[in-house]
Protein backbone atom coordinates (compact mmCIF):
# COMPACT_ATOMS: atom_id res chain seq x y z
CA UNK A 1 0.00 0.00 0.00
CA UNK A 2 2.86 2.35 0.79
CA UNK A 3 4.40 1.57 -2.61
CA UNK A 4 1.11 2.26 -4.42
CA UNK A 5 0.68 5.61 -2.65
CA UNK A 6 4.28 6.60 -3.43
CA UNK A 7 4.00 5.63 -7.12
CA UNK A 8 0.67 7.45 -7.50
CA UNK A 9 2.21 10.57 -5.94
CA UNK A 10 5.25 10.42 -8.25
CA UNK A 11 3.07 9.92 -11.33
CA UNK A 12 0.92 12.86 -10.25
CA UNK A 13 3.99 15.04 -9.78
CA UNK A 14 5.38 14.02 -13.17
CA UNK A 15 2.08 14.79 -14.91
CA UNK A 16 1.93 18.15 -13.20
CA UNK A 17 5.52 18.92 -14.17
CA UNK A 18 5.05 18.05 -17.84
CA UNK A 19 1.46 19.23 -18.39
CA UNK A 20 0.92 21.86 -15.68
CA UNK A 21 -2.11 19.95 -14.41
CA UNK A 22 -2.38 17.25 -11.74
CA UNK A 23 -4.56 14.83 -13.67
CA UNK A 24 -4.45 12.13 -10.98
CA UNK A 25 -5.84 14.55 -8.41
CA UNK A 26 -8.60 15.50 -10.86
CA UNK A 27 -9.43 11.93 -11.80
CA UNK A 28 -9.04 10.16 -8.46
CA UNK A 29 -9.88 12.58 -5.62
CA UNK A 30 -13.15 12.08 -3.72
CA UNK A 31 -15.75 14.70 -4.62
CA UNK A 32 -19.44 14.04 -4.10
CA UNK A 33 -20.80 15.75 -7.26
CA UNK A 34 -18.57 13.58 -9.46
CA UNK A 35 -19.41 10.43 -7.49
CA UNK A 36 -23.18 11.00 -7.47
CA UNK A 37 -23.96 12.89 -10.67
CA UNK A 38 -21.30 11.43 -12.97
CA UNK A 39 -21.29 7.95 -11.38
CA UNK A 40 -17.53 8.00 -10.77
CA UNK A 41 -17.78 5.51 -7.91
CA UNK A 42 -14.11 4.54 -8.12
CA UNK A 43 -13.35 7.83 -6.36
CA UNK A 44 -14.70 6.33 -3.11
CA UNK A 45 -11.59 4.11 -3.04
CA UNK A 46 -9.07 5.83 -5.30
CA UNK A 47 -8.93 9.00 -3.17
CA UNK A 48 -7.13 6.97 -0.52
CA UNK A 49 -4.10 6.52 -2.75
CA UNK A 50 -3.75 10.19 -3.73
CA UNK A 51 -2.04 12.73 -1.45
CA UNK A 52 -2.07 16.49 -1.64
CA UNK A 53 1.55 17.18 -0.72
CA UNK A 54 4.80 15.43 0.13
CA UNK A 55 4.19 16.24 3.82
CA UNK A 56 0.71 14.67 3.63
CA UNK A 57 2.17 11.59 1.93
CA UNK A 58 5.04 11.18 4.41
CA UNK A 59 2.83 11.62 7.49
CA UNK A 60 0.30 9.08 6.23
CA UNK A 61 2.96 6.60 5.11
CA UNK A 62 4.67 6.78 8.49
CA UNK A 63 1.35 6.14 10.27
CA UNK A 64 0.53 3.34 7.82
CA UNK A 65 3.91 1.74 8.35
CA UNK A 66 3.52 1.72 12.15
CA UNK A 67 -0.18 0.83 12.41
CA UNK A 68 -0.16 -1.36 9.31
CA UNK A 69 2.66 -3.56 10.61
CA UNK A 70 0.82 -4.08 13.90
CA UNK A 71 -2.47 -4.91 12.18
CA UNK A 72 -0.93 -7.18 9.54
CA UNK A 73 0.94 -9.18 12.18
CA UNK A 74 -2.24 -9.44 14.23
CA UNK A 75 -4.67 -10.43 11.47
CA UNK A 76 -2.63 -11.56 8.47
CA UNK A 77 -2.36 -9.94 5.04
CA UNK A 78 -5.82 -10.74 3.68
CA UNK A 79 -7.78 -9.44 6.69
CA UNK A 80 -5.50 -6.41 6.85
CA UNK A 81 -6.21 -5.62 3.19
CA UNK A 82 -9.96 -6.07 3.73
CA UNK A 83 -9.86 -3.71 6.72
CA UNK A 84 -7.97 -1.08 4.74
CA UNK A 85 -10.10 -1.16 1.59
CA UNK A 86 -13.46 -1.27 3.38
CA UNK A 87 -12.36 1.47 5.78
CA UNK A 88 -11.20 3.67 2.91
CA UNK A 89 -14.62 3.10 1.32
CA UNK A 90 -16.43 3.99 4.57
CA UNK A 91 -14.23 7.07 4.91
CA UNK A 92 -15.02 8.12 1.36
CA UNK A 93 -18.75 7.62 1.85
CA UNK A 94 -18.70 9.51 5.16
CA UNK A 95 -16.85 12.40 3.54
CA UNK A 96 -19.36 12.60 0.69
CA UNK A 97 -22.26 12.33 3.14
CA UNK A 98 -21.10 14.99 5.61
CA UNK A 99 -18.91 17.28 3.45
CA UNK A 100 -20.74 17.24 0.11
CA UNK A 101 -18.87 20.18 -1.43
CA UNK A 102 -15.36 19.36 -0.29
CA UNK A 103 -12.61 17.39 -2.04
CA UNK A 104 -10.71 14.75 -0.07
CA UNK A 105 -7.56 12.74 -0.65
CA UNK A 106 -5.38 10.50 1.50
CA UNK A 107 -5.39 7.07 3.10
CA UNK A 108 -6.16 8.31 6.59
CA UNK A 109 -9.66 6.76 6.61
CA UNK A 110 -7.96 3.37 6.53
CA UNK A 111 -5.32 4.49 9.02
CA UNK A 112 -8.01 5.59 11.47
CA UNK A 113 -9.51 2.10 11.32
CA UNK A 114 -6.12 0.64 12.23
CA UNK A 115 -5.69 3.31 14.91
CA UNK A 116 -9.07 2.38 16.43
CA UNK A 117 -8.10 -1.29 16.59
CA UNK A 118 -4.77 -0.35 18.18
CA UNK A 119 -6.44 1.91 20.78
CA UNK A 120 -8.96 -0.74 21.80
CA UNK A 121 -6.20 -3.33 22.20
CA UNK A 122 -4.00 -0.89 24.11
CA UNK A 123 -6.76 0.20 26.50
CA UNK A 124 -7.67 -3.43 27.19
CA UNK A 125 -4.01 -4.05 28.08
CA UNK A 126 -3.84 -1.07 30.45
CA UNK A 127 -2.12 1.47 28.18
CA UNK A 128 -4.52 4.21 29.31
CA UNK A 129 -2.32 4.49 32.41
CA UNK A 130 0.65 5.54 30.24
CA UNK A 131 0.80 9.32 29.74
CA UNK A 132 2.64 8.88 26.41
CA UNK A 133 -0.21 6.76 25.05
CA UNK A 134 -2.82 9.26 26.24
CA UNK A 135 -0.88 12.12 24.63
CA UNK A 136 -0.64 10.25 21.30
CA UNK A 137 -4.42 9.66 21.29
CA UNK A 138 -5.14 13.31 22.15
CA UNK A 139 -2.82 14.60 19.42
CA UNK A 140 -4.51 12.36 16.84
CA UNK A 141 -7.93 13.55 17.95
CA UNK A 142 -6.85 17.21 17.87
CA UNK A 143 -5.52 16.79 14.31
CA UNK A 144 -9.14 16.47 13.20
CA UNK A 145 -9.76 20.11 14.08
CA UNK A 146 -6.98 21.46 11.86
CA UNK A 147 -8.00 23.25 8.66
CA UNK A 148 -8.24 21.14 5.50
CA UNK A 149 -8.43 17.86 7.45
CA UNK A 150 -11.22 15.54 6.28
CA UNK A 151 -12.44 14.51 9.73
CA UNK A 152 -15.46 12.91 8.08
CA UNK A 153 -13.22 10.32 6.39
CA UNK A 154 -11.47 9.74 9.71
CA UNK A 155 -14.84 9.18 11.38
CA UNK A 156 -15.84 6.65 8.69
CA UNK A 157 -12.56 4.81 9.24
CA UNK A 158 -12.96 4.91 13.01
CA UNK A 159 -16.44 3.35 12.85
CA UNK A 160 -15.36 0.62 10.44
CA UNK A 161 -12.26 -0.09 12.57
CA UNK A 162 -14.47 -0.64 15.60
CA UNK A 163 -16.72 -3.03 13.65
CA UNK A 164 -13.72 -4.95 12.30
CA UNK A 165 -12.27 -5.23 15.80
CA UNK A 166 -15.55 -6.72 17.01
CA UNK A 167 -15.70 -9.01 13.99
CA UNK A 168 -12.14 -10.33 14.10
CA UNK A 169 -11.24 -10.14 17.80
CA UNK A 170 -14.25 -10.30 20.03
CA UNK A 171 -16.51 -12.66 18.16
CA UNK A 172 -14.10 -14.63 16.01
CA UNK A 173 -15.64 -13.97 12.61
CA UNK A 174 -19.23 -13.78 13.77
CA UNK A 175 -21.06 -13.27 10.50
CA UNK A 176 -23.52 -10.81 12.02
CA UNK A 177 -20.77 -8.18 12.00
CA UNK A 178 -20.51 -8.52 8.24
CA UNK A 179 -24.10 -7.26 8.18
CA UNK A 180 -23.15 -4.43 10.53
CA UNK A 181 -20.44 -3.19 8.17
CA UNK A 182 -22.85 -3.53 5.24
CA UNK A 183 -25.45 -1.49 7.15
CA UNK A 184 -22.81 1.21 7.79
CA UNK A 185 -21.96 1.29 4.06
CA UNK A 186 -25.62 1.38 3.03
CA UNK A 187 -26.51 4.08 5.57
CA UNK A 188 -23.62 6.30 4.43
CA UNK A 189 -24.50 5.67 0.78
CA UNK A 190 -28.13 6.68 1.34
CA UNK A 191 -27.06 9.81 3.26
CA UNK A 192 -24.66 10.68 0.43
CA UNK A 193 -27.32 10.25 -2.25
CA UNK A 194 -30.21 12.10 -0.60
CA UNK A 195 -28.46 15.36 0.29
Amino acid sequence: LIGICAVVYLIGMALQLFTGHDYLYSWLANYRPYVVYFHQFWRLISYGFVHGSIFHLLMNMYALYIMGNLAERKYGSLKFLIIMLVSILCGGLAHCAFAPRAVSVGISGGIYALFTIYIIDAVKNGAYRDSGFVMMVLINLLLNFMPNVAWQAHLGGLVSGFVFYMMFDEYKLNKSYIFVILIVIIALSVKMLIL
